[in-house]
């Protein structure tokens, strides 16, 4: 019987007064529901301490530091929602939201092989078809990420919005770091001299590249070590990983590049055939070829298909693999060194 009622409670035919004679309960009052109410009556102090310490806590096992910087976590991966994608909140029947990924995951290894979802929480079972997005929550997301991302300060001359950086820094892995714009190409020029000229000798790099709808790019912990040889090349190992920022995926993701690839390879200021800029071996700055210009902003880019999605041979982060970007900007992050 009690699987035939929330069915029906499900679908919404009765009201609740009418579900309550018939010996429904409604869903449990969890920490993470009795949040997104006073979320949801605009009664937020969350970044004044007005909220009392049990709403803040993420929902899930136990709390996570993360809470006190406001923000809404999954129970069983620990990371942090996002409005949308894989990290997107889902409700069980019983009431419990998880992340959609961990989700799918607890379906796939029921121990029985059931197409249903045991709760972490409860042990409550909800069938697949079941599952649901749980909406308040998602709303609650987006308006926590549009708080927060007003708190943060843009650098100056960024080609950066408050979205895209405030997803950078969090690849980055602090939200509160700070970074400065070195090179613009629609600002400083679009030559190689110009780049070198802008950046220097500066190390953790961000070089982020924009085409239409398409924002991604790469950090670099190096720096642009120059040849000794004008007319040569520099090859050097560093750490490195590529990123989107927009375009691709649905949030802000982070590219780890196998470590056997972590180079960059830099011209010299004489050098004047092929590439100025490679990094990682599969994002070219500076690309030269029949059709495109040794403009600084001519690029090419491809990533094999298991570092970004399975099975899916060669992708882009870009609208193509060789293409002229409509800007090229170089960041330095300033803390953290």
């Amino acid at each position: 019987m009690r699987h035939t009622r929330n069915a029906q409670l499900w679908k919404g035919t009765q009201t609740l007064t009418a579900r309550r004679a018939e010996g429904f309960k409604p869903y449990p009052v969890t920490p993470l529901a009795r949040w997104l109410r006073i979320l949801a009556s605009g009664v937020i102090g969350l970044f004044h301490g007005c909220i009392e310490p049990d709403l803040r806590l993420t929902h899930g096992h136990g709390a996570s530091s993360a809470a006190a910087a406001g923000t809404l976590e999954c129970g069983v991966c620990q990371e942090e929602y996002q409005p949308d994608g894989d990290k997107a909140p889902e409700v069980l029947r019983c009431g419990h939201s998880f992340c959609a990924k961990c989700v799918r995951n607890l379906v796939r290894h029921h121990p029985y092989g059931r197409r249903a979802a045991k709760c972490p929480e409860c042990r409550d079972e909800t069938e697949e078809a079941d599952v649901r997005p749980n909406h308040l929550a998602r709303q609650a997301v987006l308006s926590l990420l549009a708080m927060r991302m007003r708190l943060v300060s843009l650098p100056e001359g960024t080609s950066l919005t408050h979205q895209e950086y405030y997803g950078l820094v969090g690849l980055l892995g602090d939200h509160t770091m700070k970074l400065r714009s070195l090179y613009r190409a629609s600002r400083d020029g679009t030559t190689y001299g110009d780049m070198l000229r802008c950046v220097g000798d500066k190390t953790r790099l961000v070089f982020v590249i924009r085409k239409d709808e398409y924002v991604f790019g790469a950090f670099v912990s190096g720096g642009l070590k120059l040849p000794d040889d004008p007319t040569d090349w520099n090859a050097y190992d560093c750490d490195l990983w590529h990123f989107s920022l927009a375009g691709l995926f649905p949030q802000p993701t982070k590219i780890d590049i196998d470590r056997e690839k972590q180079h960059v390879y830099v011209a010299g200021r004489q050098e004047v055939y092929g590439t100025k800029v490679r990094i990682g071996g599969y994002m070219w700055l500076g690309h030269s070829s029949e059709e495109l210009t040794a403009d600084m902003r001519s690029c090419r880019q491809n990533h094999p298909g298991p570092n970004v999605l399975a099975g899916s041979g060669h992708a882009c982060l870009g609208v193509s693999v060789e293409f002229m970007a409509d800007d090229l900007e170089v960041l330095h992050v300033v803390d953290g060194q």
